[in-house]
């Protein structure tokens, strides 16, 4: 008879997820755990297809169960749904300890896909350090970036596409302090990449003053920057 208690106990425990639905007072909570976001809305069909089948896989239960994981309704969490840049639901989004984003995904995900999702994130997420902090490698790359832009920004482009969200934002606040005639140099480059994120950084530093754009062929490129160095 005690055994057979024990069982239903443990059945009940797996049964379902315990979803917080108070962000602030989720997000509130000392020495958490990592948390994951759900955005989804009463309308979506995928996601109470999820409902009816990822989040009662008992496999999916217990590995949520090392996060903190928080149901957010679309409708009804316009700043939310700005702060994470949701475009489609259901959409998952994933921060370590420090609240800093370490991967985002949408659409529907099967127990196998959403398990394989957070174990190739796992390190990050669980990781004691900040993401948002640059290492002393990527600091002296940034720094000595004048002695050869172009090929700095090759390595740095090669990074930032490695990185989770929190690493690709700290990269750009540390980029900014960057010369602008370096910064130029670099929209020559023959690779697509680099451009982007030169182009980007001198958005920002000069506004709408700043016109060019990256994608357009070579010769075109070509005179865009000659208009840009007089």
């Amino acid at each position: 008879m005690k055994l057979l208690l024990l069982s239903l106990i443990l059945c009940t425990n797996l049964s379902a997820l315990d979803w917080q639905k108070d962000y602030a007072k989720a997000m509130a909570v000392e020495n958490k755990k990592p948390t994951l976001l759900y955005f989804t809305a009463d309308w979506c069909g995928p996601c109470k297809e999820m409902q009816k089948t990822t989040f009662k896989d008992d496999s999916v239960i217990k590995e949520l169960a090392q996060y903190n994981i928080i149901m957010i309704d679309y409708d009804k969490n316009e700043e939310l749904v700005k702060k994470y840049r949701v475009s489609g639901i259901p959409q998952f989004t994933l921060l370590n300890r420090f609240d800093e984003i370490v991967n985002q995904k949408s659409g529907y995900m099967s127990s196998a896909l959403l398990k394989s999702w957070l174990k190739e994130n796992s390190y990050l997420s669980f990781s004691d350090a900040e993401l948002s902090k640059l290492n002393s490698t990527e600091k002296d790359l940034i720094k000595n970036f004048s002695q050869d832009s172009l090929k700095s920004m090759e390595t740095i482009y090669s990074l930032y596409q490695k990185s989770p969200p929190a690493k690709q934002q700290a990269l750009m606040n540390e980029m900014l302090n960057l010369q602008q005639e370096d910064l130029l140099k670099v929209l020559a480059h023959q690779l697509l990449g680099p451009r982007l994120i030169a182009a980007n950084l001198l958005q920002l530093k000069l506004g709408e003053k700043f016109t060019y754009d990256p994608w357009a062929n070579p010769e075109a490129r070509k005179l865009q920057l000659e208009s840009l160095n007089k």
